[in-house]
Parts: C-alpha cells; structure tokens; sequence
C-alpha cells in the first residue's frame, strides 16, 4: 500500500505538471508586472506596497515572485531575456503547486472513499483539457480551485473521523485560497452546511428522535459547533496575515479594498465582450451562463459518469459516510454556481472550482459502476480493466486538443462550430 501510493503520487504529479507545464499558449501579462512590484515592494521592506490588486490574488504574486529570485540565481537580470522566456519560468512555481494540490486530494480522498475512487477522480481531473487551459494561465483562478477544493475535502474528511487537525488544514487552504481571490468566502457557509449536514447525519444514525425545531436541539448542536468553528476561523486569520505582508500594515486597508472589490465585481459586468449561446454580450448573460458552460466544458466521460453518479444517491446499499460525502459535494456544485451566478460579472474560468467536484462525483460512480457491471463476473481484473478503459478515453479527449486545451467543447451537445453557432 505504501509503496502503490509513492508510485501513483509520481505518476499523479507528472500526469498534472507536464501537460501544464508544457507548451504554455496564454501568455496573461498583467500578474507577470504585478508579480514584479510585488517583489520589489518585498525587497525593499515596503509591506503596504504589496497591496496591488484586490483580487487580491497574494498567491499568484508570491509564486511568480519567487521564481523571478529564484531566476536572478542563473540570469543575471531577468528583464533581458524575452518575455515569453520570463512567463515560462514565471509559470512553473504555479503548475508544480498545482500539482502537488492535486497529489494531496488524492490521499485526501482515499481516506474519504477509498483507493480506488481517489486514482480515479485524481486521473480524470489530472487530464480534464478545461482544468489544463486554466491551470496554464498565469492567472489566480486555478490556485484558487485547487486550494478550494482541498479545504473543501479536508471539512468533508472531519465529518468522517472528527480529527480537529482536520478542521486547521482545511482553514489554512482557506486562507491560501481567499488569498488567490476573495470568491473563496464561499467556504464559510459551505462550512457550516457541512457540520449541520453532519450533526442531522449523525442523529439519524444514532437513531435518535430529530427535534430540529426544539431550541435545545440547536443550543447542543452550537455548542459543538462553536469551537470547531473558531478553529478554522483561527487557522484562515493566522495564516492569510502571515502571508499577506500588507496585512502586517494596514489591515484595515487591505480588508477594505479586498471586500470593496468584491462588492464592485458582483454588480459590474466584464467589459471585455462574451460568446453565449450565439450572442456576442458585454453584459450579464444570465442565470443558464454557469450551467451551461459547466455542461459544455465538461468531458463526455465525466458528464455521463456524473449523471450517473446523481443515482447513487438513492441506492440504498451505498454507505452513509460515502452518501453524506457525496451530498456535500452535490451541495458545492449548487451552491458554488448559484453564488457566482448573483453576479453580474460573468467570465467561464471562473466555473473551474465546482467543475473539480463533478469530477470527483464522475470518478466516484465510474468506480460503483465498475464493480456493479462486473458484479456477477468472476474476473478479479475486469473492473481494472474498464476503470482504465476510463481514464485513457478522459486522456485521449484532452490530448486531441494539444496545446489548445481551451477548444474543447463536450460533443454531447454537437460539434464545437455547432456549439458556438447555437
């Protein structure tokens, strides 16, 4: 076992870090000066000068600062080379952080659904070509997903085990996560979702009687859930103004302009122009925008493993704890599109968070249906067979669209001209 994890860790990081890693073909600009401020404003001391974008996008910035330092050790002055040569090296921090993220859900999920399940979802979100456009973009939305997504699982993991270590890792990627872009305060109330959702669970369980309308009922569940709850609060202000340096300063500032940002973007349409469904907009293109980029951007395999895994749901036999993890997934799906669909500003990228957990989901019932399908087959290796089956078709799909991942669009729905016609 611990050697099958060593292994699948290596392979799961080079299945992520090389097809980002590769060939970039986005060559974002704007992160690429504010990196360079925010390294200057660091070297110099200047802790308020590292305030430059309320996004606030702090992570993008630290990443791509390092890598200039750490690029002064064999250039002598980084600006002499050419621009694309600076994105490339800018760009590497980046992927070989989201490759790790990746690596960690994985043992996450192992201990959330099993080994099984955690290969699975891990591969098919490893070559997802929506998941590999953004991730090689120098840009705070996939550092933001990918720190989403684990504070999410690490919450999901405590609702298994009650492990309060669980509950100060899952604060910490918060805090990674509001520091790539303040759409991450989704997490609070997804938080107390999953701890309710918890409690309700483990009533059930129990079998004892659900008085949820009792006032003493709420008064026990808050005063359990109370100290988690200042935990995790502990563990995001700790760790977003340690690596906030503009924190240190002028806090009150910093969580202005953050949350002055917010407000602004909510109610302002993007001002560069969206295709949506034929129509060129600069304006908000409505509430079936996330839905129906979600469904379009997705995979063939991941959205009929999907719909499928919308079924397990109501099977019976499925294990409560794998019934309530996958509830809460279900949960940030919703609520995640529903939150950036109040918005008025509108862009697809910004869809990549929930899209990871439909992967999950896909992975999940791609395994159930497996050994369901091969239930009455007395072959140990047919299910193998067919979850790689699996994994190479979400493989071959990504890898038609080299280097142009961003192209792809889900053939269910007809041929990509179709698609953008219609």
């Amino acid at each position: 076992m611990k050697r099958f994890n060593i292994t699948f860790s290596l392979v799961l990081f080079l299945s992520v870090f090389l097809p980002r890693a590769i060939y970039l073909v986005a060559l974002s600009t704007i992160w690429h000066f504010r990196a360079k401020e925010f390294l200057a404003a660091l070297l110099r001391q200047d802790w308020s000068g590292t305030l430059l974008a309320p996004h606030p996008g702090v992570t993008t910035m630290w990443l791509l600062g390092i890598a200039r330092w750490m690029g002064a050790f064999f250039v002598a002055d980084m600006d002499k080379v050419s621009l694309f040569q600076q994105l490339v090296v800018e760009s590497l921090p980046q992927m070989f952080v989201i490759a790790c993220t990746i690596v960690l859900a994985y043992f996450i999920l192992v201990q959330i659904f099993g080994r099984q399940v955690a290969v699975v979802a891990t591969l098919l979100l490893a070559f997802d070509p929506f998941h590999i456009a953004i991730s090689k973009t120098l840009h705070p939305e996939a550092l933001l997903s990918v720190f989403m997504m684990v504070s999410a699982l690490w919450l999901i993991l405590y609702t298994k085990r009650q492990r309060r270590r669980y509950i100060l890792f899952s604060g910490i990627f918060m805090a990674l996560a509001l520091l790539s872009k303040i759409t991450a305060l989704f997490i609070v109330p997804f938080f107390f979702l999953g701890l309710l959702t918890w409690k309700i669970d483990d009533t059930l369980v129990s079998r004892r009687p659900l008085s949820m309308l009792k006032l003493r009922t709420w008064y026990e569940w808050a005063k359990e859930i109370a100290p988690i709850f200042l935990l995790f609060l502990l563990a995001v202000a700790i760790t977003y103004t340690l690596l906030w340096p503009s924190m240190w300063t002028q806090p009150g500032k910093t969580l202005e302009a953050t949350i002055g940002s917010a407000l602004f973007y909510s109610e302002t349409a993007h001002e560069n122009p969206i295709l949506f469904m034929g129509q060129v907009t600069t304006k908000d293109p409505g509430p079936l925008f996330y839905p129906v980029i979600m469904l379009l951007k997705s995979t063939e395999i991941v959205l009929l493993f999907f719909v499928l895994g919308i079924a397990t749901l109501f099977n019976k036999k499925l294990e409560h704890q794998h019934r309530l993890a996958i509830f809460l997934t279900f949960a940030f799906i919703i609520f995640y599109t529903i939150q950036m669909t109040l918005g008025d500003k509108k862009i697809p990228r910004y869809i990549l968070p929930p899209l990871q957990f439909m992967i999950i989901i896909a992975g999940f019932s791609a395994v159930h249906f497996s050994r369901w399908l091969t239930n009455s087959r007395r072959s140990l290796y047919l299910p193998y067979l067919l979850l790689s089956l699996i994994v190479v078709g979400q493989f071959a799909i990504a890898f038609s669209r080299h280097p142009y991942y961003d192209t792809h669009f889900n053939r269910l729905f007809g041929s990509p001209r179709r698609i953008l016609e219609s």
